[in-house]
């Protein structure tokens, strides 16, 4: 039986839950949501969700539903575009990094985002646009997560300034949501695209060290020496050992103590470099 509107209602579809965030509930919690706990959720007070129905000719139709009070009435409206582009996107970044562009289908990125084929490709018009937009992102979010660590950095002498930067940029590449794996696929898969991304990657890490040191040690002569002898290897360095972890499958707390033993060989050439310039000045 159908309603005035002609849909049929809603005791009489198909529907499961698929969160997406609230002001509760961030982004970054969405791809393990969704591994977790399967496409059904339970509902919550505080959290929205996308419902997809099939109406009667069997078309999917997607809305967002809102629990609004105690009584139990619920209000559907349309998902907006950009949150479902949002939520495409956290999909590819949790199926990605497993089998790369090639071994991912886009069948099972749509029925892991609960969508059909065809929804996708309004969003991103080839599997490979929405690998580029992920691995942009992937980056994105490793530099905040960097910037963030960075920032907490204590006030030290600059050896052990150098040190924490280090284990920082490495932890960044094991990190949740900004993990390296999917960088590294690119760079095997679509390299003549994700090189000059990754160098990108490189430069503003290399800013944000040089920032920060900067910021720190103003007029410091082991600064100088630093930045001009040291920095330029040790940036690419700690990237290229954070990616090696993170295609080992670590995360910052399984790979604590080997992150910190490595910062802690940067920070001994930094020192070594600061020594020598010290002795030649004399």
């Amino acid at each position: 039986m159908l309603s005035k509107s002609g849909k049929a209602p809603i005791s009489a579809v198909a529907r499961r839950h698929v969160p997406i965030p609230s002001t509760a509930v961030s982004m970054t919690n969405l791809a393990g949501a969704l591994l977790k706990g399967g496409p059904h959720v339970e509902l919550e007070n505080d959290v929205e969700y996308v419902a997809e129905d099939m109406n009667e000719n069997g078309a999917q139709i997607q809305h967002q539903v809102a629990d609004v009070g105690p009584a139990g009435k619920r209000i559907r409206k349309r998902m907006s575009g950009a949150k479902r582009r949002e939520r495409l996107l956290e999909i590819a970044a949790a199926e990605f990094p497993s089998r790369g562009l090639q071994g991912t289908t886009t069948a099972a990125l749509a029925e892991r985002a609960g969508v059909s084929e065809p929804v996708l490709y309004t969003h991103f018009e080839t599997k490979d646009r929405l690998f580029r937009a992920t691995v942009e992102r992937n980056i994105e979010k490793r530099l905040l997560t960097l910037g963030r660590q960075l920032a907490l950095i204590p006030v030290e002498s600059i050896v052990e300034c150098v040190e924490r930067m280090a284990e920082a940029t490495v932890s960044a590449c094991v990190s949740d949501g900004a993990n390296a794996l999917l960088t590294s696929w690119a760079l095997l898969e679509t390299p003549e695209y994700a090189a000059d991304l990754h160098r990108r990657e490189i430069g503003c890490v290399r800013l944000m060290w040089e920032r920060l040191l900067a910021q720190r040690y103003p007029d410091s002569t082991a600064r100088s020496l630093i930045e001009m002898h040291l920095l330029p290897y040790a940036i690419q360095a700690c990237l290229a050992y954070g990616f090696w972890l993170a295609a080992l499958r670590h995360n910052p707390a399984s790979a604590a103590a080997v992150m910190r033993e490595f910062a802690a060989g940067v920070a001994e050439a930094a020192l070594t470099l600061i020594t020598a310039g010290a002795s030649r000045a004399a």
